[in-house]
């Protein structure tokens, strides 16, 4: 994902539901989504080298790739509707 501008994007939700690992420009809500290192790679915007370098780094090695998308599939989980709107209940609630 080479966005230079995003909210918390759903693409990566989705990667990582589905146990792929990611590699997206490190810009807004996506840096939000996951671990850099854990569950997939963020990439300074633009920077192609860098994104093409981690596309590689994954497809060289799958097993890496298998142990990141699962790591992804549970953090993906921390972003399910009834987990977000609980917390943002309980935060509105406070004030």
């Amino acid at each position: 994902m080479t966005s230079i501008y995003e909210g918390h994007a759903r693409i990566p939700l989705e990667a990582m539901l589905n146990e792929k690992p990611v590699v997206a420009s490190d810009v807004d809500g996506v840096a939000l989504s996951f671990t850099d290192g854990e569950q997939g790679y963020l990439v300074p915007p633009g920077d192609i080298e860098t994104f093409a370098q981690h596309l590689l780094t994954l497809l060289r090695d799958p097993e890496h790739c298998v142990r990141m998308g699962e790591k992804g599939k549970l953090r993906a989980r921390d972003f399910h509707p009834d987990i977000v709107f609980r917390s943002l209940n309980a935060a509105l609630a406070t004030r």
